[in-house]
């Protein structure tokens, strides 16, 4: 890769970065008037994420002196300062998840024995709830577009009327639009959206440069020192052993299809070492 694309990976990762904390102060702005806790949480990750910027713009990216392995610590560099903004995003979504305020489901979105006799329509199970909800979308399209009917009692059940189902959907219908405006308010006031676009974007970029580093040898000290901080600092991130370069290796050994990870830059490691090419 050569020297120009990799600073413009690092560039598009702070463009990202940039992007994020445009978008949040803009909400910011815009919840400034009706929900002042929820703009100073707002204005909060902003001031993360220019401090991000800052340390990130102001941290020195040179060319090493020299010829042998400049392309390999350029790339290096350049990957440690995006790693370094994605574990500081990563920092500010986490922190903005606990903050974001829970708009509870309303007892009018339960799903009911009698709803499903009315309509005929069972919405989807909720994972994080123990009843059944009427908040997706699909399941709401579905019953915008189920003709409501009665039913005569029997010795379980109770009547009622096409009109009385017709009156309970539209019950439902409306306490549906109220929780998801809250729901949605909530979410654009915890800057979550855009800090997942953040993060996205630069676990894209931080791959790229992995890819990077796997396919550029290295046959100087430095080099293979900055390779194999590298795995090292992957192997973190997998929450195994960051000292346990020989143990990859190990396991790695025969194995042919090499990836962008802790264990084929081990590999790159090695094959760099003993001057051979196992790449193919």
């Amino acid at each position: 890769m050569r020297e120009r694309d990799v600073h413009m990976l690092r560039a598009r990762a702070l463009f990202a970065v940039r992007s994020a904390a445009l978008e949040i102060r803009l909400a910011c702005t815009d919840a400034a008037r009706d929900d002042p806790s929820g703009a100073l949480g707002l204005a909060q990750i902003v001031g993360g994420l220019n401090a991000t910027i800052a340390g990130s713009a102001h941290e020195p990216v040179q060319t090493p002196k020299g010829e042998h392995d400049a392309d390999i610590l350029i790339i290096v560099r350049h990957w440690t300062a995006v790693v370094d903004m994605a574990d500081k995003v990563a920092g500010l979504w986490e922190a903005a998840l606990q903050a974001r305020r829970v708009v509870p489901v309303p007892a009018a979105l339960r799903f009911t024995s009698t709803d499903d006799a009315m309509f005929g329509v069972t919405p989807m199970a909720e994972v994080s709830l123990s009843f059944q909800v009427w908040v997706a979308a699909t399941d709401l399209a579905r019953l915008q577009q189920v003709v409501p009917r009665g039913r005569l009692a029997d010795a379980d059940h109770p009547d009622f009327t096409a009109a009385e189902a017709e009156v309970r959907r539209d019950a439902i219908l409306g306490a549906a639009d109220a929780w998801g405006s809250a729901y949605h308010r909530a979410h654009v006031t915890s800057g979550l959206g855009p800090l997942d676009e953040c993060a996205a974007e630069l676990q894209t970029v931080k791959a790229d440069l992995q890819a990077a580093i796997l396919d550029t040898p290295a046959s100087t000290h430095d080099g293979l020192e900055a390779k194999a901080r590298t795995a090292a600092r992957l192997l973190v991130e997998f929450t195994d052993d960051p000292e346990d370069l020989a143990g990859v290796v190990r396991d790695y050994t025969g194995v042919r299809d090499y990836g962008a990870g802790p264990d084929g830059i081990a590999w790159s490691v090695v094959t760099d070492l003993l001057g051979v090419s196992d790449r193919a």
